[in-house]
Parts: structure tokens; C-alpha cells; sequence
């Protein structure tokens, strides 16, 4: 349901549905992936219909019609919700239980409050001094000197005081939900550092870009955001060319 202006009212989506429909039964038309703005339950739905053409079952018209109001009622997007949070909960819940990743969890939660509340400065030493203890236990290993160099540069970044800061149309859980997000990438990337054979780097980046689409309450949150995506990209960047090679 990607691209294209959105419908000016449900009654107007209501409305493309039906034409749409029409279209699937009357000449077996099943284009709606891009500017139907409907989810890909319906537009499967509607496929189905399009390609039982010329004669379609009236089940999977009735089907379409029940998908569509799954649709409108939020039932489809609280499925997805449902089980995205499964499969989180299952794979991406634990931490490393090793002293190197540790320390640079410990790091990267101090990172976290100290971006919530700025002038609570001993945040970001506290983040440092993790850094290097994780730093002693890193082995020489690359990849886990790769993430204590890449927090400590997000940690002096951040630390730079901005020179104002303007409120910005928000809602708090959007500050929750990009720490949910960030700190779900970075158990992967911790993962990965400790060679972990369930590390997903793939869902370092589903998880990194639901969380830029988080929206920030004021411009200093907006920079501190984007500050740490910059980073944990760089991380999984190195990661991901490290796997290539391999």
C-alpha cells in the first residue's frame, strides 16, 4: 500500500476497494500492488479474485470483501504486530552472556539514559568506563573493537551540547519505541561480535529502520537520533562486508 496519495477519507477507500474489485471480477485485473493503499492481506485477496477470472468463486469474492474489513478495523496490522513481537521476544531478548558483550550492553543502556536526560552527565562517563572494560576483553578481536570504537565516537558526539534546542510535534512513545528498536539492532550486533550463530544481521536492519522512522520531540532529540542510527549502521555495515568476505 506503498506510494501514491492516500485515500481523503475511509469512505473514499471504501470506495477504491470496491473499484478495484470490480475490476478483479469484470476483466481480471489484479494490479494493486503500488497506490491502492490497501494491505497485502487484500491485495492478495484481490489477486485471487483477478486470477479465477472469468468466472470467479463467490467465496474468494466474499473473502476479499471479509480481508478488506480486516483491513479497515486494524485486525491485520495487530496480527503482524502480534507476531513481529513473537519473533522479537524469541530471538532478540537475550544478551550475549559473555564479559565483553557485558560491558558494552552496559555501555550502550548508559548511552540510552543519557540521551533521555542530557544533564545527567555521569551517564555518559559511566558509558566510557564500560567501554573500556569491554575494550580489555575484546581479545584483539576486530569486530568487537569495531563496536567499542563506534560507541565511544556516538558518546562524544553526543556529548556536544547543541547550541538550542526548538519542541517538536511528538508523542512520548516515539522516544520508547526508537530505544526498543535501537536496542533490539544492537543485541544482534553484540551477537555477531561474539560470533553467535543466531546473530541477524538482517534484523539489525528492519529493526534500525523502523527506529528512524520514529519521530523525535525536539531538534536535539532529532540530532541524538540520528547520531546513533549513524553509528549502529557503520557497525552493521562492517559486519555485513566482514560476511561477505568470509
Amino acid at each position: 500500500m506503498c506510494f501514491g496519495p492516500g485515500p481523503e477519507s475511509p469512505e473514499a477507500l471504501i470506495e477504491r476497494f470496491n473499484e478495484y474489485l470490480m475490476r478483479a471480477v469484470v476483466d481480471g485485473s489484479g494490479g494493486t500492488q503500488c497506490g491502492s493503499w490497501f494491505d497485502a492481506e487484500t491485495q492478495f485477496a484481490l489477486s485471487e479474485v483477478a486470477a479465477d477470472f472469468p468466472d470467479p468463486d463467490p467465496a474468494l469474492i466474499a473473502e476479499a470483501r471479509a480481508s478488506f474489513g480486516r483491513h479497515l478495523d486494524g485486525t491485520h496490522a495487530a496480527e503482524r504486530q502480534a507476531e513481529w513481537d513473537a519473533w522479537a521476544s524469541a530471538y532478540g531478548s537475550t544478551w550475549p552472556q559473555t564479559p565483553f558483550a557485558q560491558s558494552v550492553t552496559a555501555a550502550f543502556e548508559h548511552v540510552l539514559r543519557f540521551v533521555e536526560h542530557p544533564v545527567e552527565y555521569e551517564e555518559a562517563d559511566a558509558a566510557r568506563v564500560e567501554l573500556d572494560v569491554a575494550l580489555t576483553g575484546a581479545g584483539g578481536d576486530p569486530r568487537r573493537e569495531r563496536i567499542v570504537e563506534q560507541l565511544r565516537a556516538m558518546i562524544d558526539e553526543l556529548d556536544a551540547i547543541p547550541d538550542y534546542e526548538i519542541p517538536l510535534a511528538s508523542r512520548r512513545g516515539d522516544t520508547e519505541a526508537f530505544a526498543g528498536s535501537v536496542g533490539r539492532a544492537f543485541t544482534q550486533l553484540a551477537k555477531a561480535a561474539e560470533a553467535e550463530p543466531d546473530a541477524m544481521l538482517s534484523w539489525v536492519r528492519i529493526e534500525l529502520n523502523r527506529a528512524a522512522r520514529c519521530w523525535p520531540p525536539s531538534t536535539r532529540w532529532r540530532r541524538d537520533f540520528g547520531i546513533i542510527l549513524e553509528r549502529l549502521s557503520l557497525i552493521l555495515a562492517e559486519f555485513e562486508t566482514d560476511n561477505m568476505h568470509a
